[in-house]
């Protein structure tokens, strides 16, 4: 049911913006992302913002036993702003308003926090709670949605993000793909951090994470393999670059890494 403080609108934004936002909505939504609503007006109370009504694209907050809640991303409820070309200082303000005026709402009051998608090139975080994903973190995303999907295809059981402990930006997909002579142990390795590259210490670390999994394979498989695909939002250290093979020498085993 609409209250009076809010209508539903349709979108004022032409074609290329109506497809960008139905992209971004559907990308949301594969990240395991609950669309809670979406393109509606909410009636502005505070009088310096100088409107009647903001328009809302959509609200959304991670429900997923499979994803983890991306780094740049506010917990709780999110109000998501879908912008093509250049993000401004006008546009940021604009969506804190609207922020504003839906925490003053009774249906929008634990809304935490924004996020601004767009197709251009945009800085990190952008301050508390107010983040952009700009065309690169939106590749990054996307490409996690296709892995995971791949993986999931063979999977005997269901595939799960994981945290790397220690490592705040950095999670991990796995999954084992057996065959009636030989077994792959594959490992998907996403590194958010905009500042510091991929580097050997989190490659070996992920190691160590997964190498009892490994021997436990290569009991029933002794040429059990290993396969890593990584990719990062800062790129990889020389390290990573030149020496895509490494050895884990507790467990005596290598593998192929892939980036």
């Amino acid at each position: 049911m609409i209250s009076l403080s809010r209508s539903r609108r349709r979108s004022t934004s032409g074609r290329w913006g109506f497809e960008f936002e139905t992209l971004v909505r559907q990308l949301f939504s594969n990240l395991g992302y609950e669309i809670i609503d979406e393109d509606f007006d909410v009636r502005c109370t505070n009088p310096l913002h100088r409107k009647r009504s903001h328009e809302i694209d959509f609200i959304t907050d991670l429900n997923s036993e499979i994803f983890i809640r991306s780094v740049y991303s506010p917990e709780g409820r999110v109000l998501v702003e879908c912008k093509l070309g250049e993000v401004e200082s006008a546009d940021i303000e604009e969506a804190k308003n609207k922020l504003e005026c839906l925490n003053r709402s009774a249906e929008y009051e634990d809304v935490s926090g924004i996020i601004v998608a767009t197709n251009s090139k945009h800085e990190a975080e952008i301050e508390d709670n107010v983040f952009c994903w700009d065309e690169k973190k939106l590749f990054f995303y996307a490409s996690k949605v296709f892995h995971l999907a791949t993986l999931q295809k063979n999977a005997s059981r269901i595939v799960k993000e994981q945290r790397l402990e220690h490592y705040f930006y950095t999670s991990f997909i796995t999954n084992y793909e057996i065959g009636s002579r030989t077994a792959i142990l594959r490992v998907t390795v996403f590194h958010e951090d905009e500042e510091r590259p991929l580097n050997n210490s989190i490659i070996t670390e992920i190691s160590r994470k997964i190498g009892e999994k490994y021997l436990e394979m290569r009991d029933m498989f002794p040429d059990a393999q290993v396969q890593i695909d990584a990719h990062s939002l800062s790129g990889f250290t020389e390290d990573i670059r030149v020496n895509k093979a490494f050895s884990y020498d507790i467990a005596s085993w290598s593998f192929l890494l892939r980036i």
